[in-house]
Formats: structure tokens, sequence, C-alpha cells
């Protein structure tokens, strides 16, 4: 994360192109990460913006909180 935006591999989305964000738990059913053992248990984060989406494994609940105030904050911020 910078403080223009969110860089995740090669995609960059700029705070103001976020649309919004939520967390999907990932379990035995999930449809890539279930049988990974490393990562069961984690959250995938998808961040929706206005042309395209990333998506980021977040594997402890501390980590996913803080993503979650600093996602909130911008999107209030913007608001």
């Amino acid at each position: 994360m910078f403080e223009d935006g969110i860089l995740s591999g090669n995609r960059f989305i700029t705070w103001r192109r976020i649309k919004s964000f939520h967390f999907v738990p990932i379990d035995v059913n999930h449809k890539y990460y279930g049988y990974e053992k490393e990562v069961n248990s984690g959250y995938e984060l998808i961040i929706k913006g206005t042309l395209k989406s990333v998506s980021v494994i977040i594997t402890s609940d501390e980590m996913r909180d803080k993503l979650s105030m600093l996602l909130n904050e911008h999107l209030i911020k913007k608001g």
C-alpha cells in the first residue's frame, strides 16, 4: 500500500478509484485456495475498483483488522 493507492503484483488502484472491498473466508470449499493448508482459516481480500479488482490473501486476523481499518479510513475520506 502506498499514499496514492494499492499495488498488488502489477496492478495498481488509486484510493479514489476503490469502490468497495470485502473479505472471503478461506476453507476447504474455497474456489481456489481450499486445499492449501497454509491459507486455510485465512481470508481472501477482494478490492473492487472502477476498472479492475485486486485479490490478496490474508493469513491472520490481526492483518485483516488492520487492512479493514485502513481501507475504511480511505473510503470515508473519499466519501
